[in-house]
């Protein structure tokens, strides 16, 4: 569209495009403000606004700044609203902050430092970014200048700015949309061009590259307006307007069907390119850095990137059409241009060049080795300088990086290339020609013109220029032909403007298009064809058709374009072609053809002939365009006889496999039809056309079906394919894969029972099931094949060592328990013991494992371990020991069930001639013991139970061979120092002074410990508790553990360390066998229990004794607590757990385990003593009584602690804290009269350095001490880590395991599921009844009884309305109508209710009328007892009727034949009314009936409605006939 907008009359200054609403915006000189919108096509004013240079603005005053003496031209912000510019006439640019403080002046580089004269400032305009930007470190602010100078920088205070000089008078300057192109306007002076003065409009990149020049005619070029997505332009020249269409150089190529595009997503900063095949239209999205530029040839394309994060930051890759990297290679040398054959890739900056020999996973060809003649020249790249003279021997040359960046004075600006030749255009239009394969420099042509883009026809005798005015250029490159008149490198006299893209033919050489503003043209030997309407970019030129695509469109929504967005356009020579075919006939199409010679044309006619079933015109075409399968194709048909059978071969060829198949099974030729089908791969239609026919052929069936199977198979749906595979035998194989795909295991285990033995698919789904985890079914399948071997070792494998030790054993494999052996030394090799344990432990070798784990427990005893793990790992080998003993205890047989453990352990000794094994089976839980006192003697130590932690510590005595003797007598002496026994004190002492180990540094702080102790106390014990014992009632101390008289052996308590003198007041541990004290039951009959209770109670699980316990002593607690008391149910009982526990969390801070409550066993014992030791231990020192004896009275305590708790705790708290620091103070002040003289020695002494440097080395040794001590944790953490990574992969693999063990088993229906189906079915149907029978029963009856009372209520209150009225009327007319008043207000008040006269008489009425009930209940009863129902219209027609009563009697008497009466009840048709009235027994007319309403139907509990017909009582007797007319 063209079109002038008049309106201005004065120059336009200002012209503004609204993308949210597509209008245009323009000002003038006059203040004249005009919108222009778009509609039908063309432009119309829709707003004028005529200010006449007045200026109106709204809002409020932030705040100001005035700057005497200086004008502004100028303001902009930052993106980010911070720095605000001001460009000032000078030429200057202010920096102000957002608050109006000014920040500095910009520095203008681009007029140099010896600049004079002021500037002024056309333009300053800063991105916004709002699209994103085309680099992380991209220009985007630009002050332009008068005189054409501009500056871009990327940020206020760039020192390195992209300086242009536009070399003309410049009027205004914008960015485009998106940051990426600059427009620069202005006039070009006839001096600088060389010709007339003229308007212009250059457009240059964010780096400074000149892009494109675009001449416009006029006087002078005001301003310049880029539209929304920058693809036009709008230019105020003079008074008019001009639209500009702008064509991106978009970074895309073309090849195989795909379109290769790249798009920039805005806050992203790696670009998007896009494969995108146009036949399938699918899409492939490959994320990608910084795109520079691409191209692409025959199945490969180019893509040059730039990586800013590594030293060689400029690559090329190579990609197939799916986008798949094939190649790449890196380099330093700053490439901008590219361009690509089949065999190399030339990349160029804009001094040099860059070749790459590429070869593509196909392999090398024989091309490729005969052109590999020297080592020098096997190198695939080389970087080659543009002015270098480049000849067949200079080729070593190659990565010269210093030659390469060499300045020219003529960049290079565009690149082409054929399989012959390279061709590099350069800024001064110069054109060098390098001959290829060699590349050796061969020519030289120079253009008038500076080329943007360059190209080469197909057999690369002419080349096409365009240079950055948009004007086309032919240049012939063949030799000199004196008789055509041609010359080498001569431009051909051809010159077309305003062209922005070309394309050669891949077919002729004399063929291209060019795209001229927004049509293309078809160009045959310079004759151009019919224009064609498009806008696409060209991809493609072969077969006479041009392919183009409309890129323009595409990036609206690059990650989902349109497949219509690529078009077909044809040549004119196509065009006429087809129109002679469809006009004509093939005869004069032929003879067109022949004038116009062309393979595609004859191809044309060849299949317009075949559609003809001319066989032989198809055939001659098909030789002129060499086409040899379409030759034969035409010849068989020739040897065809039936011409249905032709018919159906044709539409074969031409695609329609419908058509073609109807027609083959017209002519009863099925067998043709399913190899039709078959040839295309269409097995679908193949098995339905065996099935429908009658017989077929089974090896097909099963070929077609494996193919179906294959083809779902090949796309991942198993499901399917296993559905064809099983109908066909024979195919194990495939079928197994699908189920192992689907997860369908048990599918796979039948597969595995059917199977033939012997098969050769059973081990590969044993494997599989191997691969899950299924040890069973894969065992089964291994046996199955007769390998049973395999079936052993997938058992190792998966750590099933009890189930391959069984296997073997049944299967007669000698060598299991060398597996197991060097599968364990395996193990041990890589220090994985836990590993080797595990597997000991899961094969049944329980003594093996305890033997393994004592010897790792003696390692953490050496590295200094944590006394709590090494406690653990003690129990959990005495535990395997156990399970050991109990192993043999089953093997032995009854007889030696009785035996003990150990002896069990002494016959396994024997018979594996291992004395080690004694020290395992005898002491398993000697190791345990040991660690379980060591740490309740420190515990109790901590807590304040001196004498309990000294008890503790004497039997450690028991244990030295286990445990450290150091630790054993440090914590023995510090024990019972703290508990004033200085006697058993210096027994300890004396014993760590005589360590074999000690040395005698440790032997002297022993010695000068016991001094200063024993210096202060006598080496006595302040008192000693002696004990009964029960056998020889000897008075002996309680921490004994033997008795001196007669040499009873005691156990030890192992909650409290005493010993136990009387069995019976302990219990014993179910697992371990060890015995404690039961204190719970002391305490608690201490503290008040109304019941005598023992442990014996929770032998077994009694969940209400421990409830009841419980609550009590939550109740004593805290009085006011409220805890439940339901147990009945599991679910109650859970609550009342979690409720209790809940409640001494918070009030108490004690810390429940509800699993061990919930057990109700002696597990509950132990959790039910933390609160009864709180509360013990309250009322001990509350009471101020001493040690606790069992033997003394507890009365019950009722006063009340809970609320004292914290208290108590507190004052404890302050208490110790007053202490310890008055001690403190005291032992500070006490020193200090002699550390103040020591304080003035020291000061007033010379500081010697010997000293110095021995304080410094002590120093040193002791922080060397404490980074070993350091090294030692550490390397203990770090082995525990390891374990426990370990163990959490190990629990992943179980858990992965049983995972899908549980999948395999949801897929497997239960047995239960038929019967609980039908039961939930009969469960619907019975609610269904429940629904109709109760609840829709009950709603309806109450509505129904709702409704009655609302009947009730109304007929009362009409009754009363009609009473009232007939009161009125008596008394109206009181003496005249007596007789009549008396009638109407007994037929009013009564209506029907009034009974018979006699017994069994019916009450009286209009004839015919329906009468419900007996008409001798009483009003109050008439509700309930009658069978009546009056609606609404029954009650309107009785209120009528008795209001034309009262109008009858109001008015004076009428004649007989008239009478009101007769006219109620049946009135006469006209001219009839001096007729006598019909009986009142006889039938009312036909017409009378239809005039009056039907009787309504009767309503429960109203009145029914008085008989219109008639005026007498309802039980009085009927007047005569005769008498009728004499009432009144």
């Amino acid at each position: 569209m063209n079109q002038t907008l008049e309106g201005h009359s004065g120059r336009i200054q200002v012209i503004t495009w609204n993308q949210i609403h597509q209008k245009l915006t323009t000002s003038d000189q006059d203040g004249l403000i005009i919108v222009w919108m778009l509609y039908k096509g063309s432009w119309y004013e829709e707003m004028i606004n005529n200010r006449n240079k007045s200026v109106v603005t709204d809002g409020n005053r932030i705040w100001g700044k005035e700057l005497k003496g200086q004008s502004f031209t100028g303001v902009e912000w930052s993106p980010d609203g911070n720095v605000l510019l001001f460009s000032i006439g000078t030429g200057e640019v202010h920096l102000y902050d957002s608050q109006g403080e000014f920040l500095n002046k910009m520095i203008i580089m681009c007029h140099g430092q010896n600049s004079t004269g002021y500037v002024r400032i056309v333009n300053l305009r800063w991105y916004n970014g709002r699209f994103g930007y085309i680099e992380p470190e991209c220009p985007s602010l630009f002050v332009c200048y008068e005189d054409g100078k501009v500056q871009i920088m990327r940020s206020e205070s760039d020192d390195k700015p992209v300086i242009i000089d536009a070399g003309m008078a410049v009027s205004d300057c914008q960015w485009n949309h998106n940051g990426t192109m600059l427009a620069v306007a202005g006039n070009i002076n006839a001096a600088q061009s060389g010709e007339k003065d003229c308007n212009a409009v250059m457009f240059f990149s964010p780096f400074g590259d000149h892009v494109r020049t675009l001449k416009v005619p006029g006087r002078q070029l005001a301003s310049v307006a880029w539209e929304g997505r920058s693809l036009r332009l709008s230019l105020a020249v003079d008074s008019f307007i001009y639209f500009a269409n702008i064509r991106p150089d978009y970074k895309w190529c073309y090849f195989l069907n795909t379109v290769v595009y790249t798009y920039l997503s805005p806050g992203k900063a790696d670009y998007n390119v896009i494969f995108w095949d146009v036949k399938n239209n699918e899409k492939y999205h490959k994320p990608s850095p910084i795109v520079l530029a691409m191209a692409a040839s025959d199945e490969h394309c180019c893509i040059l990137v730039r990586k800013d994060d590594q030293d060689l930051k400029f690559g090329m890759m190579l990609c197939n059409a799916i986008g798949t990297p094939v190649d790449s290679r890196y380099t330093d040398v700053e490439l901008r241009y590219v361009t690509m054959t089949k065999t190399h890739v030339f990349a160029a900056s804009r001094e040099s060049f860059f070749v790459w020999h590429y070869h593509t996973p196909k392999g090398i060809s024989a091309r490729d080795i005969a052109t590999t003649q020297s080592d020098d020249q096997k190198t695939k790249e080389r970087v080659y300088h543009v002015d270098d003279m480049i000849s067949g021997v200079e080729t070593s040359r190659h990565y010269e990086r210093q030659a390469a960046r060499k300045h020219t004075n003529d960049p290079i600006t565009c690149l082409a290339s054929h399989e012959t030749m390279l061709l590099i255009a350069r800024e001064s239009g110069v054109v060098q020609v390098y001959m290829l394969p060699q590349l050796i420099f061969s020519n030289r042509y120079t253009v008038e013109c500076r080329p943007q883009k360059i190209a080469v026809n197909c057999d690369a005798t002419r080349i096409s220029l365009i240079d950055v005015t948009g004007i086309l250029y032919f240049f012939d490159l063949e030799r000199n032909d004196p008789e055509k008149g041609k010359r080498a490198g001569e431009l051909v006299k051809f010159e077309r403007k305003d062209v922005w893209d070309l394309i050669w033919a891949e077919d002729n050489a004399d063929m291209c298009a060019l795209m001229e503003k927004t049509r293309m043209l078809v160009f045959r030997n310079l004759d151009p064809e019919e224009p064609v309407a498009s806008s696409g970019y060209l991809c493609r030129f072969k077969d006479l058709e041009v392919t183009t695509v409309q890129l323009d469109e595409v990036l609206i929504r690059p990650d989902r374009p349109h497949p219509k967005l690529v078009a077909q356009l044809e040549s004119k020579a196509m065009r006429d072609t087809k129109e002679i075919l469809e006009n004509t006939g093939l005869k004069e199409a032929q003879e067109f053809v022949e004038e116009n010679p062309h393979p595609r044309l004859w191809r044309l006619i060849g299949e317009a002939a075949l559609e003809m079933l001319e066989t032989e015109v198809a055939e001659t075409a098909f030789v002129r365009c060499k086409d040899y399968p379409a030759i034969q194709f035409a010849k068989r048909l020739n040897n065809i006889s039936s011409e249905n059978i032709k018919q159906a071969e044709v539409l074969a060829y031409f695609g329609e496999f419908e058509d073609s198949e109807k027609a083959f099974l017209d002519a009863d030729r099925r067998d043709l039809a399913i190899d039709l089908h078959r040839k295309m791969g269409n097995w679908f239609r193949v098995v339905q056309l065996l099935k429908t026919g009658v017989g077929g052929d089974d090896m097909l069936m099963h070929i077609a079906l494996n193919k179906i199977g294959d083809f779902y198979a090949d796309n991942l749906k198993w499901d399917q394919a296993a559905k064809y595979y099983e109908q066909v035998n024979q195919n194990e194989e495939r079928l197994c894969k699908c189920y192992y795909l689907m997860e369908d295991y048990q599918k796979l285990e039948e597969l595995v029972e059917n199977i033939a033995e012997n098969h050769k698919a059973l081990p590969e789904i044993a494997k599989m099931f191997a691969s899950v985890g299924l040890c069973e079914p894969a065992v089964k399948a291994y046996q199955k094949c007769h390998k049973d071997k395999e079936a052993v070792e997938v058992c190792m494998y998966l750590n099933n060592w009890r189930y391959a030790v069984e296997l073997a054993r049944t299967t007669n494999i000698q060598d299991t328990g060398s597996y197991l052996a060097k599968y364990a030394q395996y193990l041990l090799s890589k220090n994985k013991r836990i590993q080797a344990i595990e597997l000991f432990r899961k094969a049944g070798y329980f003594l093996e494992a305890a033997k393994l784990l004592f010897q790792l427990t003696d390692l953490e005893v050496k590295k200094g371990s944590k006394p709590m793990r090494i406690k653990k790992m003690y129990v959990l080998a005495a535990l395997m020991v156990q399970q050991h003993n109990e192993k043999m205890m089953n093997a032995k047989g009854k007889g030696l069930g009785q035996k003990s453990s150990v002896m069990l352990g002494l016959m396994e000794a024997e018979n594996q001639s291992a004395l080690g094994d004694l020290r395992v089976l005898d002491n398993a839980w000697k190791g345990a013991e040991a660690y379980h006192f060591f740490l309740l003697a420190q515990r109790q130590l901590y807590e304040g139970a001196r004498d309990a932690a000294m008890k503790t510590a004497l039997h450690l005595r028991d244990y030295e061979t286990i445990l450290p003797l150091a630790d054993v007598y440090s914590l023995l002496a510090l024990s019972s120092c703290a508990n004033s026994a200085f006697s058993t004190t210096s027994k300890a002492f004396i014993r760590l002074e005589s360590l074999p180990d000690a040395t005698p540094e440790e032997r002297q702080a022993y010695e000068d410990l016991a001094m200063e102790i024993f210096m202060k106390y006598s080496p006595k014990d302040s008192k000693s508790n002696r004990a009964e014992c029960i056998h020889c009632e000897t008075m002996i101390p309680d921490w004994v553990t033997i008795c001196p008289s007669c040499g009873t052996r005691f156990p030890s308590c192992i909650a409290s360390g005493r010993p136990i003198m009387d069995p019976n007041q302990a219990w014993e541990c179910p697992t371990c066998k060890h015995q404690a004290f039961e204190n719970f039951a002391e305490m608690m009959r201490a503290l008040g229990y109304p019941r005598l209770i023992s442990l014996e109670n929770f032998r077994n699980p009694n969940f209400p004794l421990v409830a009841e316990v419980l609550v009590w002593l939550a109740k004593r607690y805290e009085p006011s607590a409220d805890p439940p008391t339901e147990i009945e149910t599991e679910q109650e009982r859970v609550m009342f757990v979690r409720s209790m526990a809940q409640f001494m969390a918070t009030t108490a801070n004690i810390k429940l385990n509800t699993k061990k409550i919930y057990q109700a066993d002696g597990h509950a014992v132990k959790e039910l003593l933390k609160i009864t030791t709180l509360l013990y231990s309250a009322m001990k020192s509350n009471s101020g009584a001493g040690d606790y004896r069992p033997d003394e009275t507890a009365l019950p305590v009722t006063f009340d602690i809970g609320s004292r708790i914290q208290e108590l705790k507190q004052t404890r708290t302050l208490a110790t804290d007053i202490t310890l620091k008055g001690a403190t103070l005291f032992d500070l002040l006490r020193r200090e009269v002699d550390l103040r003289e020591v304080r003035q020695q020291v000061l007033s002494k010379n500081i010697e350095l010997n000293d110095v440097e021995s304080s410094v080395a002590k120093a040193s040794v002791f922080i060397k001490e404490e980074i070993e001590k350091n090294k030692k944790l550490i390397s203990n953490v770090a082995t525990d880590e390891a374990n426990l990574d370990a163990k959490i992969e190990k629990k992943k693999t179980d858990l992965d395991r049983s995972q899908k063990r549980l999948a395999t088993l949801k897929k497997v229906r239960p047995a239960f599921m038929d019967e609980f189906e039908r039961l939930e079915e009969e469960l619907k149907k019975l609610y269904t009844d429940y629904i109709d029978k109760f609840r829709c029963l009950a709603f309806l009856e109450a509505e129904m009884d709702d409704y009655e009372r609302t009947e009730e209520t109304r007929m009362k209150e009409r009754q009363a309305a009609m009473k009232q009225q007939l009161e009125e009327i008596q008394k109206a007319d009181n003496s005249e109508l007596d007789i009549g008043l008396g009638r109407i207000a007994k037929t009013s008040e009564d209506m029907m209710f009034t009974a018979p006269t006699e017994e069994g008489e019916k009450p009286k009425g209009r004839p015919g009328a329906r009468v419900f009930g007996s008409m001798q209940a009483d009003f109050d009863e008439l509700g309930s007892d009658t069978s009546l129902d009056l609606n609404d219209d029954d009650l309107a027609q009785a209120a009528m009727f008795s209001d034309e009563e009262v109008n009858l009697v109001r008015e004076p008497a009428a004649a007989p034949s008239e009478g009101p009466l007769a006219e109620q009840a049946e009135p006469p048709p006209e001219g009839d009314g001096g007729e006598e009235p019909p009986p009142a027994d006889a039938a009312p007319p036909e017409d009378a009936a239809a005039d009056q309403p039907p009787p309504p139907p009767p309503d429960d509990g109203a009145e029914p409605p008085p008989d219109a017909g008639e005026g007498v009582e309802a039980g009085a007797e009927e007047p005569p006939k005769q008498a009728e007319d004499d009432d009144f």
